[in-house]
């Protein structure tokens, strides 16, 4: 699919960087605020489904004319879709490999207005699993839309909004259970340049995920972000960056004790400070790299914990009631990065290597934060005419802050790594249709044991195309 329209580019500075295609809350979520932290390595590489956060920025189509559509199916066999531990054995009536099949539709439209543009989109699909089902068949939706604006020559802007529903498969939950997550995004991006290359801006988003299955609404989560930036840039020296950014994230279904009494929601913030610098070397070489410091912050500070002895059983009070005692929960700071460099060698070959380290709030997994370190590559080769032959790789290392359990992990998690390699062939001799197959390998090693996981999928992709897609 096509991004929205990036801002568009001022005198004296490159153009923002597209909006990241992680899954998860970024920093900022939809659209990325210029100079931002790049994504860390094409979604393909990374993960399963792509994710919804992100819709209005993702689903946007940047069309020539005033509409575009698509019909597509996708079927995509996976031998552990319950994403199920080794050794594990799966509830009864239920399979652990599985074929879904996803018929979809998907419409946009790009009107301008003046220097303004608004866009809208609208996208529907239904999960199908031949062998799960009964319990597993889902809807899958978003809506999305929201105005490019300028104001004279020099300050632009995106002010979008998306809302969307599906079961998503991702291989950093714990668990594939019958659960449609819901997600919730609006925001503004909003910046104005100088003749002489400097440039001000800021950003703000909001953000809410909520689950349908009980036992996953413990990760709901609601996020605001925001924060300005201050970016310099010339087509000889490239653009640099100094931005800072908070995000406040709230759980609301997971109160926490206080010692004085009565109970909050329990929450997280998260701070990043970044310096970045982005640049073209000519028409094939580009670098977008960043260091950053990130403190991490619970809140509340200080909770109620119910108190255990040596053995592990709980103990109680001479009426015969649990007791609690307070505990501090401390903040941590630390040092991330970020780095892209991208190759196009104009014809034939396209390659990204990226790597980063970062944190970020966590929505899928049991854990009130987590540090993540990226590390990719991802290789594309054009074969003739009509045939892109891609591949790629990428290793994950995830480090969970204030795990706990739930009725889909039965065990705190602490660190899971990832190794992904995944292989595809494209083919589109014409703009109507497009036919693509993928091959990937996933392999997680996790602590705790329980969550280590092995599984090895194939995904057909079949599309049909209505319109010019610029």
């Amino acid at each position: 699919r096509g991004q929205a329209p990036a801002i568009p580019a001022l005198p004296g500075a490159s153009a923002p960087t597209p909006a990241p295609t992680n899954s998860g809350f970024g920093a900022l979520g939809g659209q990325q605020a210029p100079g931002s932290a790049p994504s860390a390595f094409p979604v393909r590489t990374t993960g399963d489904d792509p994710a919804l956060e992100n819709g209005a920025i993702n689903a946007i189509v940047a069309v020539a004319g005033k509409f575009y559509a698509s019909a597509g199916l996708t079927a995509l066999y996976d031998d552990n879709i319950l994403r199920l531990g080794r050794g594990a054995v799966p509830d009864a009536g239920l399979s652990r490999s599985d074929l879904r099949l996803t018929p979809q539709i998907e419409v946009g439209t790009n009107l301008p207005f003046g220097r303004q543009k608004f866009f809208a989109s609208a996208f529907f699909g239904r999960d199908f699993f031949v062998n799960n089902g009964e319990r597993l068949n889902r809807d899958r939706y978003r809506f999305a839309g929201g105005v490019n604006w300028a104001l004279g020559v020099r300050c632009a802007g995106t002010v979008d909004a998306s809302f969307g529903s599906q079961q998503a498969l991702l291989i950093e939950s714990a668990e594939f259970v019958a659960n449609a997550q819901e997600t919730l995004s609006y925001g503004a991006v909003a910046q104005c340049r100088t003749a002489g290359g400097i440039g001000v801006g800021g950003s703000i988003r909001r953000q809410e995920i909520a689950n349908s299955n009980d036992a996953r609404t413990p990760f709901d989560a609601n996020s605001l972000s925001y924060g300005p930036f201050i970016t310099y840039g010339r087509p000889t020296l490239g653009t640099f960056t100094l931005s800072a950014t908070w995000n406040d994230a709230e759980y609301p279904n997971r109160p926490q004790r206080l010692p004085g009494g009565g109970s909050q929601l329990d929450g997280v913030r998260i701070f990043q400070g970044r310096f970045g610098y982005a640049r073209q070397f000519g028409p094939r070489l580009g670098l977008n790299a960043g260091v950053a410091v990130f403190r991490n912050d619970p809140n509340p500070k200080t909770i109620l914990l119910q108190t255990f002895d040596a053995n592990g059983m709980p103990i109680f009070d001479a009426n015969g009631l649990p007791v609690f005692a307070p505990v501090t929960r401390r903040g941590n700071t630390t040092v991330g990065f970020d780095a892209a460099v991208d190759y196009n060698s104009g014809n034939r070959l396209t390659a990204q290597l990226s790597a980063s380290l970062r944190n970020s709030v966590s929505v899928n997994v049991g854990a009130r934060s987590q540090r993540v370190q990226q590390y990719g590559l991802d290789v594309g080769y054009k074969l003739g005419r009509a045939i892109v032959l891609g591949a790629g790789a990428a290793y994950v290392v995830t480090d969970y802050q204030g795990s706990f359990t739930s009725l889909t992990e039965d065990f705190a998690r602490n660190r899971d790594k990832l190794f992904r390699i995944v292989g595809s062939i494209d083919y589109a001799p014409v703009k109507l249709y497009s036919i693509g197959i993928e091959v990937a390998h996933q392999r997680r090693d996790s602590d705790p044991v329980e969550f280590s996981l092995d599984s090895t999928s194939v995904r057909l992709r079949l599309r049909l195309n209505y319109g010019r897609s610029s």
